[in-house]
């Protein structure tokens, strides 16, 4: 049996590996300049979303579904990293 990776502290907030999505999930519009951002939800945990920079700027939570948040957070998890995906029982990013 392998040793489990050696698991370091992480920013949450970090969107680094987290992939781009084609549209912004707050607007839903597909032009202009895109980036992830990261939000946090204070009883779910932290999770990445695609939005424009007017969007993202704007600072307002996105509504987003309870299930549709969980998925995501875990989601978040697996970008940071193995340690902290699902399956790991490193740290969590909460």
């Amino acid at each position: 049996m392998s040793e489990p990776p050696a698991c370091e502290v992480i920013d949450p907030a970090d969107a680094s590996n987290c992939p781009k999505g084609h549209r912004c999930e707050s607007c839903g519009t597909e032009h202009g300049e895109l980036a992830v951002e990261t939000t946090t939800n204070r009883r779910l945990g932290t999770f990445c979303l695609t939005m424009c920079r007017r969007c993202a700027a704007f600072g307002q939570d996105v509504p987003i579904a309870l299930s549709t948040a969980m998925r995501l957070v875990e989601q978040h998890l697996e970008h940071l990293g193995e340690c902290y995906g699902p399956s790991s029982d490193g740290p969590r990013a909460y």
